[in-house]
């Protein structure tokens, strides 16, 4: 089989995967409690501050138990739970896209950190002729807000399309396609016997591409 295209995840793919209550991972916590009660408080609901970190920190570990299930939430599904957790506007559609707004946006002001190969292997990969796209599930972070992140890290114009949803190793193979596992240590002893292949550096992409051709 000619491979023609390459595509690629997101988190834990291109950028690092920030650990739960790590220093980024705390950055962003306080940036997106600090956006949500802004918003709260100019829709007349302001709400004590320990109480949005409690409802985040809730809602952190209720995506937590869904991404374990290999299961994802929606930006919108995310937005629900944290007004449930807050005990406040529920059922308002403008406090729902109030805090998908807050915790969108809040990724600009804290921006991912790329692996460090990544962007020599987007663009040895394109040298060789392959197409490119990304396909991501969003986590926090809806697409809307990716697609600028990526520009401002230079890597959006490596991609010839950017689709965000559901991706994993059983997901491609599931249509037939090959899956790489880029192992980054990332999960303790974590291992798989559905993907072709498994490399730990990205420099080895292309290499091991070139056995496939």
């Amino acid at each position: 089989m000619t491979i023609k295209g390459v595509t690629f995840d997101w988190w834990g793919t291109v950028v690092e995967i920030p650990a739960v209550r790590d220093i980024h991972d705390e950055q962003m916590r306080e940036i997106r409690v600090d956006r949500a009660a802004e918003a709260l408080e100019a829709a007349g609901l302001p709400v004590n501050r320990t109480l949005l970190s409690r409802a985040y920190d809730a809602q952190t570990d209720l995506l937590l138990r869904t991404w374990n299930d290999l299961r994802d939430l929606s930006v919108e599904e995310q937005a629900r739970a944290y007004l449930r957790f807050l005990g406040v506007g529920e059922g308002r559609e403008d406090l729902l896209r109030t805090i998908q707004e807050a915790f969108g946006s809040a990724i600009e002001f804290r921006l991912p950190a790329p692996y460090p190969e990544i962007g020599e292997t987007l663009r040895a990969l394109q040298d060789r002729g392959y197409r490119m796209g990304l396909i991501s599930n969003t986590g926090r972070t809806g697409g809307r807000f990716l697609r600028p992140v990526q520009d401002r890290l230079g890597i959006g114009e490596s991609f010839d399309v950017r689709i965000f949803s559901d991706a994993d190793v059983a997901g491609a193979t599931a249509v037939g396609m090959r899956a790489v596992w880029f192992n980054t240590g990332f999960w303790k002893g974590a291992t798989t016997d559905r993907a072709d292949a498994e490399i730990c550096g990205h420099g080895e992409l292309p290499r091991l591409l070139e056995k496939w051709r």
